[in-house]
C-alpha cells in the first residue's frame, strides 16, 4: 500500500508533467519524458520508505552479438564503482532486451525538486549512453 509521502510525491510530479489522475499511478507510475521510458514504485511492506526509479537506457536487441555481450560486461563492470546504499545500478530488463539504471531513493528525505532534478538529469544522460554504447543518436535534452 502507497504511504502519503509517495502518494503526494506522484501528485506533485504529475502536476509539474501536466497529467491527470495521479491516482492511477500510485502503484507503477509508468512515465515517458522526451521519448525515455522511467518506471517509479514504492518498496515493498519491508522497504517501505524506498522509492525505486528505472530508466530505460536502451534496447540491446539489434546489437551484434559480440557487442550485446560488452555492453553487459561494461555495465556489470559500472556496477563495482558505484558505492553506498543509494547508488545507482545498472541492470538488465530480459522481458524487453533493455539495460535499465535504477535509483533507490529515500521517501522521508526526498523533496520534488530533487526528484524532478534527478529524472532531469537522466533524461540528459540517456542520449548520451546511447550514442557512447548503443551507437544511436538521440539528441533529446531536457527542457528545463
Amino acid at each position: 500500500m502507497a504511504t502519503e509521502k509517495y502518494c503526494r510525491l506522484i501528485d506533485q510530479l504529475c502536476e509539474k508533467l501536466g497529467i491527470e489522475n495521479p491516482e492511477s499511478m500510485y502503484e507503477t507510475c509508468d512515465l515517458d519524458i522526451s521519448d525515455i521510458g522511467f518506471t517509479l514504485s514504492q518498496g515493498e511492506e519491508d522497504d517501505e520508505n524506498g522509492l525505486y526509479v528505472y530508466c530505460d537506457l536502451g534496447s540491446l536487441g539489434e546489437l551484434p552479438e559480440a557487442t550485446y555481450g560488452q555492453v553487459l560486461l561494461n555495465v556489470l563492470e559500472a556496477n563495482l564503482y558505484m558505492k553506498g546504499d543509494n547508488a545507482p545500478r545498472f541492470g538488465f530488463n530480459s522481458a524487453t532486451g533493455d539495460v535499465v539504471i535504477m535509483h533507490r531513493l529515500e521517501i522521508e528525505e526526498l523533496t520534488i525538486d530533487e526528484l524532478t532534478e534527478l529524472l532531469t538529469n537522466l533524461i540528459n544522460y540517456v542520449p548520451q549512453w546511447r550514442a557512447e554504447t548503443l551507437g544511436t543518436s538521440t539528441d533529446t535534452p531536457a527542457n528545463g
